[in-house]
């Protein structure tokens, strides 16, 4: 079989086979074994597909598990077309941000749970396959967004969604995110010394810096690359598909209450945030007197915040969510910018005095610090635009 498109064309053969089980499932599997090329670059293909034609899925997830653990197959997400567009000197992949997850106000909670954890494993499957491009530090940056989301997901609907049935998720989660934290540090020490150029920066300071994280970061990514092919990791994401399509949370919740499941998400999405109002109120309310280390402890509170406006932002108005969210993300800016003063200050120490390093942040952190009660002030005075 060949196909031509646009700046690539595939070559390859396709072997079929339809198995049937004594319950009369039937699944078509298609071994694919050929080429992509384009211009002077090619990529081999061999694999294999599972389709469902009728019958229960648990069998194409059994045969997954077999495929991996005993013919050490890999999970792979990226069409023929996407993997030839790759491979096309004008290839430009598409930056895909996290967003507010299109939500329906008649929709049911668990529907709605569902919705937003595809949205967030769709985000990680994009850029997995953009790990071998030029920008694949960006890439992992946008994976780990993906994984927080997650892992924010089933922190926002626990009252629906027992911690016992995302144990397991939440322990695979924890696994790929310390493989990638490395990373992610480095990235935001290299957007520290961005920063830090904006200000009267000594250049020699962070290009020497860029080069020594750039190095480091490089032997990171590729291990990160390798991790991806285990077999750990690929049974990862074929559990975490299973747990999603056959609905695996509700063996742990008992049947007299998987009604709640059903409430209409709009009611839902109203007391999630309202506690959530009321945390942050509790945490940084403007009354309260705030250091450079207890603002620190509230990044991740604040993210996932954040992201539960993402998760619900489609069922209210556009306009007054995006007014209501500038002030949250202004205090979480100004919060990234005592963190790099942090960062420089520490660089510095061998060339500085304690004292002159002192002084040094209270010049560039007090203003912040004014600035960031300000805010505060500013978005707990805004109301809510659920309300």
């Amino acid at each position: 079989m060949v196909k031509f498109v646009g700046c690539f064309q595939t070559e390859f053969v396709r072997t079929t086979s339809l198995l049937t089980f004594s319950d009369a499932t039937q699944i078509e599997v298609a071994l694919d074994q050929g080429k992509i090329y384009s211009d002077d670059k090619e990529m081999l293909v061999c694999e294999v597909e599972l389709e469902l034609v009728t019958g229960s899925a648990e069998y194409v997830f059994a045969i997954g598990r077999y495929l991996i653990k005993e013919l050490n197959l890999t999970l792979s997400n990226a069409s023929k077309a996407r993997r030839g567009y790759s491979l096309c000197k004008k290839f430009n992949p598409r930056q895909k941000k996290m967003s507010v997850t299109e939500l329906s106000q008649g929709i049911k909670a668990e529907a709605a749970f569902e919705k937003i954890c595809f949205s967030a494993l769709n985000h990680w499957q994009y850029y997995e396959s953009f790990l071998d491009r030029d920008n694949a530090h960006g890439a992992i940056l946008e994976m780990y967004r993906a994984i927080m989301s997650l892992q924010h997901i089933y922190w926002v609907f626990g009252g629906l969604i027992p911690r016992s049935a995302t144990k397991d998720l939440r322990r695979s989660w924890d696994w790929l995110a310390e493989a990638m934290r490395p990373i992610v540090d480095a990235a935001k020490h290299k957007r520290h010394l961005v920063r830090y150029l904006k200000l009267k920066a000594d250049w020699d300071l962070v290009e020497e810096q860029q080069q020594k994280i750039q190095s480091e970061v490089n032997q990171r990514i590729e291990d990160f690359k390798q991790l991806l092919t285990t077999e750990r990791y690929n049974l990862v994401m074929l559990n975490m598909s299973q747990w999603l399509y056959l609905k695996e949370w509700r063996e742990h919740i008992p049947e007299k209450e998987r009604q709640h499941l059903n409430i209409p998400i709009i009611e839902f999405a109203k007391k999630q945030l309202d506690h959530m109002l009321k945390e942050l109120k509790r945490d940084l309310g403007p009354k309260l007197e705030l250091d450079i280390k207890g603002y620190s402890k509230q990044v991740s509170h604040l993210r996932r915040a954040l992201d539960t406006g993402l998760f619900f932002g489609s069922l209210f108005d556009t306009q007054k969510r995006i007014n209501y969210r500038k002030p949250w993300t202004e205090i979480t800016d100004g919060i990234r910018q005592i963190q790099m003063h942090q960062y420089i200050a520490e660089l510095q120490e061998s060339e500085h005095t304690d004292q002159e390093i002192e002084q040094w942040l209270a010049e560039h952190n007090d203003p912040q610090l004014e600035l960031l009660k300000e805010k505060r002030v500013e978005a707990f005075k805004m109301n809510p635009y659920w309300s």
